[in-house]
Protein backbone atom coordinates (compact mmCIF):
# COMPACT_ATOMS: atom_id res chain seq x y z
CA UNK A 1 0.00 0.00 0.00
CA UNK A 2 1.16 3.45 -0.77
CA UNK A 3 1.69 6.39 1.65
CA UNK A 4 0.25 9.49 1.87
CA UNK A 5 2.42 11.88 -0.11
CA UNK A 6 3.76 14.43 1.91
CA UNK A 7 3.22 17.16 -0.72
CA UNK A 8 -0.07 17.47 -2.56
CA UNK A 9 0.55 18.22 -6.35
CA UNK A 10 -2.31 20.50 -6.45
CA UNK A 11 -1.12 22.91 -5.14
CA UNK A 12 1.34 23.71 -7.87
CA UNK A 13 -1.37 22.97 -10.36
CA UNK A 14 -3.10 25.85 -8.41
CA UNK A 15 0.36 28.14 -8.24
CA UNK A 16 0.60 27.75 -12.11
CA UNK A 17 -3.09 28.43 -12.64
CA UNK A 18 -2.79 31.50 -10.30
CA UNK A 19 0.30 32.39 -12.48
CA UNK A 20 -1.44 31.76 -15.37
CA UNK A 21 -4.48 34.40 -14.50
CA UNK A 22 -1.79 37.17 -13.28
CA UNK A 23 0.17 37.37 -16.70
CA UNK A 24 -2.56 36.14 -19.04
CA UNK A 25 -5.56 39.09 -16.99
CA UNK A 26 -2.68 41.24 -17.24
CA UNK A 27 -2.21 41.75 -20.77
CA UNK A 28 -5.95 42.35 -20.96
CA UNK A 29 -6.82 44.70 -18.14
CA UNK A 30 -3.46 47.36 -19.14
CA UNK A 31 -6.48 48.13 -21.86
CA UNK A 32 -7.60 50.22 -19.37
CA UNK A 33 -3.94 52.18 -19.21
CA UNK A 34 -3.86 51.95 -23.62
CA UNK A 35 -7.69 52.92 -23.41
CA UNK A 36 -6.79 56.07 -22.19
CA UNK A 37 -3.23 56.87 -24.41
CA UNK A 38 -4.89 55.93 -27.78
CA UNK A 39 -8.06 58.00 -27.02
CA UNK A 40 -4.90 61.33 -26.81
CA UNK A 41 -2.96 59.61 -29.61
CA UNK A 42 -5.85 58.82 -32.30
CA UNK A 43 -9.01 61.23 -31.41
CA UNK A 44 -11.33 58.29 -31.76
CA UNK A 45 -14.52 58.32 -29.93
CA UNK A 46 -14.80 56.66 -26.36
CA UNK A 47 -17.22 54.32 -27.39
CA UNK A 48 -15.15 53.00 -30.42
CA UNK A 49 -11.90 52.21 -28.39
CA UNK A 50 -14.22 50.71 -25.34
CA UNK A 51 -15.34 48.92 -28.40
CA UNK A 52 -11.75 46.87 -28.88
CA UNK A 53 -12.52 45.50 -25.16
CA UNK A 54 -16.00 44.76 -26.04
CA UNK A 55 -15.22 42.59 -29.06
CA UNK A 56 -12.28 40.92 -27.00
CA UNK A 57 -14.92 39.65 -24.03
CA UNK A 58 -17.14 38.11 -26.41
CA UNK A 59 -14.79 36.69 -28.77
CA UNK A 60 -13.50 35.22 -25.23
CA UNK A 61 -16.78 33.67 -24.26
CA UNK A 62 -17.46 32.47 -27.20
CA UNK A 63 -14.28 30.26 -27.42
CA UNK A 64 -14.52 29.83 -24.14
CA UNK A 65 -16.59 26.40 -24.72
CA UNK A 66 -14.05 25.42 -26.59
CA UNK A 67 -11.18 25.92 -24.58
CA UNK A 68 -12.75 24.10 -21.88
CA UNK A 69 -13.50 21.21 -24.76
CA UNK A 70 -9.98 21.17 -25.62
CA UNK A 71 -8.91 20.73 -22.12
CA UNK A 72 -11.11 18.08 -21.65
CA UNK A 73 -10.12 16.34 -24.92
CA UNK A 74 -6.46 16.50 -24.74
CA UNK A 75 -5.07 17.79 -21.70
CA UNK A 76 -3.92 21.29 -20.22
CA UNK A 77 -0.46 21.29 -21.03
CA UNK A 78 -0.81 21.62 -25.09
CA UNK A 79 -4.01 23.71 -24.76
CA UNK A 80 -1.98 26.02 -22.30
CA UNK A 81 1.17 26.54 -24.19
CA UNK A 82 -0.52 26.96 -27.53
CA UNK A 83 -2.51 29.37 -25.67
CA UNK A 84 0.23 31.59 -24.09
CA UNK A 85 2.10 31.38 -27.68
CA UNK A 86 -0.51 33.16 -29.31
CA UNK A 87 -0.55 35.57 -26.64
CA UNK A 88 2.27 36.38 -26.74
CA UNK A 89 2.63 37.68 -30.52
CA UNK A 90 -0.40 39.21 -30.34
CA UNK A 91 0.28 41.61 -27.65
CA UNK A 92 3.63 42.45 -29.52
CA UNK A 93 2.08 42.72 -32.85
CA UNK A 94 -0.21 45.36 -31.13
CA UNK A 95 2.87 47.63 -31.07
CA UNK A 96 2.70 47.83 -34.99
CA UNK A 97 -1.08 49.23 -34.90
CA UNK A 98 -2.64 51.96 -36.70
CA UNK A 99 -6.10 51.84 -37.11
CA UNK A 100 -9.00 51.01 -34.80
CA UNK A 101 -9.58 47.79 -36.97
CA UNK A 102 -5.49 46.26 -36.02
CA UNK A 103 -6.18 46.50 -32.31
CA UNK A 104 -9.70 45.07 -33.14
CA UNK A 105 -8.36 42.07 -34.65
CA UNK A 106 -5.11 41.86 -32.68
CA UNK A 107 -6.38 42.82 -29.31
CA UNK A 108 -10.27 42.19 -29.57
CA UNK A 109 -10.13 38.73 -31.67
CA UNK A 110 -6.58 37.21 -31.50
CA UNK A 111 -5.93 38.03 -27.67
CA UNK A 112 -9.53 37.07 -27.08
CA UNK A 113 -8.98 33.43 -28.23
CA UNK A 114 -5.58 33.32 -26.77
CA UNK A 115 -7.14 34.24 -23.25
CA UNK A 116 -9.06 31.44 -23.31
CA UNK A 117 -7.18 29.12 -24.10
CA UNK A 118 -4.44 29.94 -21.65
CA UNK A 119 -7.06 31.77 -18.71
CA UNK A 120 -9.84 31.25 -16.68
CA UNK A 121 -11.23 28.67 -18.79
CA UNK A 122 -8.70 26.22 -19.42
CA UNK A 123 -7.68 26.63 -15.69
CA UNK A 124 -11.30 25.95 -13.89
CA UNK A 125 -11.61 23.17 -16.18
CA UNK A 126 -8.68 21.40 -14.70
CA UNK A 127 -8.97 22.71 -10.84
CA UNK A 128 -12.24 20.34 -9.62
CA UNK A 129 -10.31 17.09 -10.61
CA UNK A 130 -7.85 17.99 -7.64
CA UNK A 131 -9.96 19.83 -5.10
CA UNK A 132 -13.23 18.76 -4.02
CA UNK A 133 -13.70 19.62 0.11
CA UNK A 134 -11.28 22.80 -0.57
CA UNK A 135 -13.49 23.63 -3.85
CA UNK A 136 -14.18 27.06 -2.66
CA UNK A 137 -10.87 27.76 -1.35
CA UNK A 138 -9.02 26.55 -4.73
CA UNK A 139 -11.22 28.94 -7.04
CA UNK A 140 -10.68 31.45 -4.79
CA UNK A 141 -6.53 31.50 -5.14
CA UNK A 142 -7.19 30.95 -8.96
CA UNK A 143 -9.13 34.20 -8.89
CA UNK A 144 -7.10 35.98 -7.39
CA UNK A 145 -4.63 35.50 -9.91
CA UNK A 146 -7.16 37.86 -11.35
CA UNK A 147 -6.73 40.35 -9.23
CA UNK A 148 -2.79 40.20 -8.67
CA UNK A 149 -3.16 41.25 -12.94
CA UNK A 150 -4.04 44.60 -11.62
CA UNK A 151 -0.78 45.09 -9.56
CA UNK A 152 1.34 45.14 -12.78
CA UNK A 153 -0.75 48.29 -14.34
CA UNK A 154 1.66 50.95 -12.68
CA UNK A 155 4.36 48.95 -14.07
CA UNK A 156 2.75 49.24 -17.71
CA UNK A 157 2.04 52.94 -17.03
CA UNK A 158 5.66 53.03 -16.48
CA UNK A 159 6.48 51.83 -19.50
CA UNK A 160 4.07 53.88 -21.03
CA UNK A 161 5.93 56.96 -19.65
CA UNK A 162 8.95 55.66 -20.63
CA UNK A 163 9.25 54.01 -23.50
CA UNK A 164 6.17 54.56 -25.07
CA UNK A 165 3.12 52.81 -26.03
CA UNK A 166 4.38 50.60 -28.64
CA UNK A 167 7.35 49.23 -27.39
CA UNK A 168 5.58 49.11 -24.01
CA UNK A 169 3.16 46.79 -25.87
CA UNK A 170 6.30 44.39 -26.37
CA UNK A 171 7.88 44.55 -23.47
CA UNK A 172 4.60 43.17 -22.05
CA UNK A 173 4.85 40.12 -24.98
CA UNK A 174 7.78 39.36 -23.90
CA UNK A 175 7.43 39.16 -20.21
CA UNK A 176 4.37 36.80 -20.10
CA UNK A 177 6.07 34.44 -22.42
CA UNK A 178 9.26 34.44 -20.75
CA UNK A 179 7.52 33.67 -17.28
CA UNK A 180 4.82 31.50 -18.49
CA UNK A 181 5.93 28.90 -21.04
CA UNK A 182 8.57 27.14 -19.30
CA UNK A 183 6.19 26.86 -16.67
CA UNK A 184 3.60 25.33 -17.84
CA UNK A 185 6.12 22.97 -20.65
CA UNK A 186 7.35 21.72 -16.95
CA UNK A 187 4.30 21.72 -14.55
CA UNK A 188 1.25 21.58 -16.09
CA UNK A 189 -0.79 17.80 -15.23
CA UNK A 190 -3.98 17.20 -15.90
CA UNK A 191 -5.82 14.73 -13.32
CA UNK A 192 -4.49 13.62 -9.83
CA UNK A 193 -4.09 10.38 -10.98
CA UNK A 194 -1.56 11.54 -13.24
CA UNK A 195 0.91 11.46 -10.62
CA UNK A 196 -0.66 8.37 -8.22
CA UNK A 197 -3.19 10.75 -6.21
CA UNK A 198 -6.73 11.64 -5.19
CA UNK A 199 -8.32 15.26 -5.63
CA UNK A 200 -7.26 17.19 -2.15
CA UNK A 201 -4.42 14.65 -1.69
CA UNK A 202 -5.79 13.06 1.40
CA UNK A 203 -5.98 9.64 0.24
CA UNK A 204 -3.58 6.64 -1.35
CA UNK A 205 -4.86 5.15 -4.50
CA UNK A 206 -5.43 1.95 -3.34
CA UNK A 207 -8.41 3.03 -1.69
CA UNK A 208 -9.88 5.20 -4.63
CA UNK A 209 -13.06 3.67 -4.98
CA UNK A 210 -14.17 2.82 -0.94
CA UNK A 211 -13.12 6.12 0.07
CA UNK A 212 -14.49 8.30 -2.80
CA UNK A 213 -17.90 6.78 -2.19
CA UNK A 214 -17.33 7.73 1.66
CA UNK A 215 -16.39 10.97 0.29
CA UNK A 216 -19.40 11.95 -1.92
CA UNK A 217 -22.04 10.48 0.59
CA UNK A 218 -20.87 12.62 2.86
CA UNK A 219 -21.83 16.12 1.12
CA UNK A 220 -24.65 14.75 -0.96
CA UNK A 221 -27.94 16.51 -0.73
CA UNK A 222 -29.48 15.70 -3.82
CA UNK A 223 -27.87 12.31 -4.30
CA UNK A 224 -30.03 11.96 -7.98
CA UNK A 225 -27.92 14.85 -9.49
CA UNK A 226 -25.18 14.79 -7.56
CA UNK A 227 -24.82 11.02 -9.60
CA UNK A 228 -25.70 11.96 -12.76
CA UNK A 229 -23.36 12.20 -15.49
CA UNK A 230 -23.27 15.86 -16.82
CA UNK A 231 -23.28 16.68 -19.91
CA UNK A 232 -23.08 19.53 -22.00
CA UNK A 233 -26.54 18.65 -23.37
CA UNK A 234 -28.10 17.97 -20.05
CA UNK A 235 -26.80 20.55 -18.30
CA UNK A 236 -27.91 22.98 -20.46
CA UNK A 237 -31.57 21.72 -20.08
CA UNK A 238 -31.96 22.64 -16.43
CA UNK A 239 -32.96 26.15 -15.35
CA UNK A 240 -29.84 26.41 -12.74
CA UNK A 241 -27.16 26.15 -15.44
CA UNK A 242 -29.05 29.61 -17.25
CA UNK A 243 -29.29 31.22 -14.06
CA UNK A 244 -25.65 30.89 -13.05
CA UNK A 245 -25.07 31.20 -16.71
CA UNK A 246 -27.15 34.98 -16.43
CA UNK A 247 -25.44 35.63 -12.95
CA UNK A 248 -22.20 35.73 -14.73
CA UNK A 249 -23.28 37.55 -17.25
CA UNK A 250 -24.31 40.14 -15.14
CA UNK A 251 -22.16 40.93 -12.69
CA UNK A 252 -18.85 40.07 -14.75
CA UNK A 253 -19.94 40.25 -18.14
CA UNK A 254 -21.54 43.69 -18.17
CA UNK A 255 -20.46 44.93 -14.44
CA UNK A 256 -16.96 44.33 -14.16
CA UNK A 257 -15.80 44.94 -17.79
CA UNK A 258 -17.59 48.61 -17.35
CA UNK A 259 -15.80 49.29 -14.75
CA UNK A 260 -12.58 47.93 -15.69
CA UNK A 261 -12.21 49.91 -18.82
CA UNK A 262 -13.65 53.13 -17.94
CA UNK A 263 -12.26 53.21 -14.20
CA UNK A 264 -9.00 55.32 -15.34
CA UNK A 265 -10.67 57.88 -17.71
CA UNK A 266 -13.46 58.34 -14.70
CA UNK A 267 -10.83 59.33 -12.08
CA UNK A 268 -9.01 61.07 -14.15
CA UNK A 269 -12.38 62.98 -15.45
CA UNK A 270 -12.58 63.62 -11.66
CA UNK A 271 -9.73 65.39 -11.32
CA UNK A 272 -6.93 62.82 -10.08
CA UNK A 273 -3.71 62.88 -12.11
CA UNK A 274 -3.07 59.72 -14.44
CA UNK A 275 -0.13 58.13 -12.05
CA UNK A 276 -2.43 58.48 -9.08
CA UNK A 277 -5.75 56.63 -11.16
CA UNK A 278 -3.12 54.08 -12.26
CA UNK A 279 -2.19 53.00 -8.60
CA UNK A 280 -6.09 53.21 -7.52
CA UNK A 281 -6.16 50.48 -9.93
CA UNK A 282 -3.51 48.68 -8.40
CA UNK A 283 -4.94 48.66 -5.18
CA UNK A 284 -8.28 47.72 -6.38
CA UNK A 285 -6.10 44.71 -7.36
CA UNK A 286 -4.83 43.91 -3.88
CA UNK A 287 -8.24 43.98 -2.83
CA UNK A 288 -9.25 41.87 -5.23
CA UNK A 289 -6.55 39.50 -4.39
CA UNK A 290 -7.71 39.74 -0.56
CA UNK A 291 -11.47 38.85 -1.54
CA UNK A 292 -10.93 36.01 -3.54
CA UNK A 293 -8.54 34.28 -1.03
CA UNK A 294 -11.26 34.24 1.45
CA UNK A 295 -13.28 31.80 -1.19
CA UNK A 296 -12.73 29.16 1.60
CA UNK A 297 -15.54 31.04 3.44
CA UNK A 298 -18.29 29.64 0.94
CA UNK A 299 -17.38 26.51 1.93
CA UNK A 300 -18.12 26.64 5.27
CA UNK A 301 -21.01 28.95 5.27
CA UNK A 302 -22.65 28.45 1.63
CA UNK A 303 -22.29 30.08 -1.52
CA UNK A 304 -25.49 32.13 -1.91
CA UNK A 305 -24.73 34.00 1.68
CA UNK A 306 -21.50 35.54 1.01
CA UNK A 307 -22.01 35.80 -2.71
CA UNK A 308 -24.81 38.59 -1.09
CA UNK A 309 -22.69 40.24 1.23
CA UNK A 310 -19.79 40.48 -1.82
CA UNK A 311 -22.90 42.15 -3.82
CA UNK A 312 -23.31 44.68 -1.19
CA UNK A 313 -19.67 45.46 -0.92
CA UNK A 314 -19.57 45.78 -4.84
CA UNK A 315 -22.81 48.24 -4.86
CA UNK A 316 -20.82 50.12 -2.05
CA UNK A 317 -17.64 50.38 -4.06
CA UNK A 318 -19.82 52.04 -7.38
CA UNK A 319 -21.35 54.28 -4.77
CA UNK A 320 -18.32 55.83 -3.93
CA UNK A 321 -17.97 56.75 -7.75
CA UNK A 322 -21.42 57.73 -8.22
CA UNK A 323 -20.26 60.68 -5.67
CA UNK A 324 -17.10 61.33 -6.62
CA UNK A 325 -18.78 62.47 -9.94
CA UNK A 326 -21.03 64.88 -8.10
CA UNK A 327 -18.30 66.25 -5.57
CA UNK A 328 -13.95 65.94 -5.55
CA UNK A 329 -13.05 63.90 -2.40
CA UNK A 330 -9.34 62.28 -2.26
CA UNK A 331 -10.48 59.40 -0.66
CA UNK A 332 -12.92 58.39 -1.56
CA UNK A 333 -10.77 56.33 -4.82
CA UNK A 334 -9.73 54.37 -1.57
CA UNK A 335 -12.76 53.56 -0.48
CA UNK A 336 -14.49 52.42 -4.04
CA UNK A 337 -11.12 50.71 -4.63
CA UNK A 338 -11.46 48.85 -0.62
CA UNK A 339 -15.53 48.09 -1.69
CA UNK A 340 -15.53 47.18 -5.06
CA UNK A 341 -12.41 44.97 -5.07
CA UNK A 342 -13.03 43.12 -2.23
CA UNK A 343 -16.95 42.78 -3.31
CA UNK A 344 -15.52 41.52 -6.70
CA UNK A 345 -13.14 39.47 -5.71
CA UNK A 346 -15.18 37.69 -2.98
CA UNK A 347 -18.00 36.73 -5.78
CA UNK A 348 -15.85 35.59 -8.39
CA UNK A 349 -15.11 32.21 -7.07
CA UNK A 350 -18.15 31.54 -5.33
CA UNK A 351 -19.74 31.14 -9.09
CA UNK A 352 -17.32 29.21 -10.28
CA UNK A 353 -17.40 26.70 -7.12
CA UNK A 354 -20.96 26.92 -7.69
CA UNK A 355 -20.90 25.54 -10.47
CA UNK A 356 -18.89 22.76 -9.88
CA UNK A 357 -20.58 21.88 -7.01
CA UNK A 358 -23.74 21.60 -9.10
CA UNK A 359 -22.13 20.08 -12.67
CA UNK A 360 -18.83 18.58 -11.78
CA UNK A 361 -17.64 15.60 -13.78
CA UNK A 362 -15.87 14.34 -16.96
CA UNK A 363 -17.21 17.35 -19.11
CA UNK A 364 -17.05 20.36 -16.86
CA UNK A 365 -14.90 22.17 -18.87
CA UNK A 366 -17.43 22.71 -21.91
CA UNK A 367 -19.98 23.25 -19.31
CA UNK A 368 -17.78 25.98 -17.79
CA UNK A 369 -17.01 27.14 -20.63
CA UNK A 370 -20.08 27.96 -21.89
CA UNK A 371 -21.13 29.64 -18.98
CA UNK A 372 -18.32 31.57 -19.72
CA UNK A 373 -20.19 32.64 -22.95
CA UNK A 374 -22.79 34.38 -20.95
CA UNK A 375 -19.61 36.19 -19.11
CA UNK A 376 -18.66 37.74 -23.45
CA UNK A 377 -22.30 38.57 -24.16
CA UNK A 378 -22.30 40.75 -21.23
CA UNK A 379 -18.51 42.21 -21.48
CA UNK A 380 -19.25 43.12 -25.16
CA UNK A 381 -22.27 45.37 -23.87
CA UNK A 382 -20.74 46.68 -21.18
CA UNK A 383 -17.65 48.85 -22.17
CA UNK A 384 -19.29 50.07 -24.91
CA UNK A 385 -22.77 50.78 -22.99
CA UNK A 386 -20.71 52.85 -20.60
CA UNK A 387 -18.87 54.57 -23.23
CA UNK A 388 -21.90 55.19 -24.83
CA UNK A 389 -23.03 56.90 -22.12
CA UNK A 390 -20.35 59.43 -21.46
CA UNK A 391 -20.69 60.41 -25.18
CA UNK A 392 -24.06 61.45 -24.81
CA UNK A 393 -24.62 62.50 -21.56
CA UNK A 394 -20.74 63.58 -20.71
CA UNK A 395 -20.93 61.38 -17.36
CA UNK A 396 -21.13 57.83 -16.40
CA UNK A 397 -23.63 58.56 -13.71
CA UNK A 398 -26.41 56.45 -15.77
CA UNK A 399 -23.85 53.57 -16.68
CA UNK A 400 -23.02 53.28 -12.86
CA UNK A 401 -26.79 53.18 -11.88
CA UNK A 402 -27.70 50.50 -14.14
CA UNK A 403 -24.27 48.75 -13.03
CA UNK A 404 -25.82 48.87 -9.46
CA UNK A 405 -29.28 47.22 -10.35
CA UNK A 406 -27.22 44.37 -13.01
CA UNK A 407 -25.34 43.53 -9.53
CA UNK A 408 -28.53 42.90 -7.24
CA UNK A 409 -30.40 40.82 -10.28
CA UNK A 410 -26.98 38.35 -10.21
CA UNK A 411 -27.76 37.98 -6.94
CA UNK A 412 -31.15 36.96 -6.97
CA UNK A 413 -30.23 34.54 -9.80
CA UNK A 414 -27.46 32.59 -7.63
CA UNK A 415 -30.46 32.10 -4.67
CA UNK A 416 -32.75 30.86 -7.57
CA UNK A 417 -30.25 28.31 -8.65
CA UNK A 418 -29.91 27.44 -5.06
CA UNK A 419 -26.38 25.55 -5.08
CA UNK A 420 -27.22 24.70 -1.07
CA UNK A 421 -29.82 22.36 -2.33
CA UNK A 422 -27.35 20.08 -4.70
CA UNK A 423 -24.64 19.31 -2.03
CA UNK A 424 -24.12 19.78 1.56
CA UNK A 425 -20.54 21.85 2.41
CA UNK A 426 -18.34 20.48 5.46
Amino acid sequence: MSKKPLFFYGWIILALGFMAMALTYGARNSFSIFYVVLLDEFGWSRASVAGIFSVNIIIYGISAPFAGALVDRLGPKRVLLTGATILVLSTMLCSRANTLYHFYFLFGITGAISTSLVGYPANAAVLPHWFVRRRGMAFGILGSGWGASFIIIPLVQYFITKFGWRISFILVGVFIGAVSLPLIALFSRHMPQDVGLLPDGIYPLEKANSTRKQTQNAVKVNKEWVNTNWTLKKAIRTYQFWLIFFAFLCIFGFVENLVVVHQIALLRDSGFRESFSTSIVAFWGIMVVLGSLSGFISDKIGREKIFTFGCLLSILGLFMLLVLEKIFYSWMPYLYAIFFGLGIGINGPILGAALADMFHGKNFGSINGLILLGFGLGGVVGPWFGGFVFDTTKSYFVALITAILVICVSCIFLWIAAPRKIRKLN
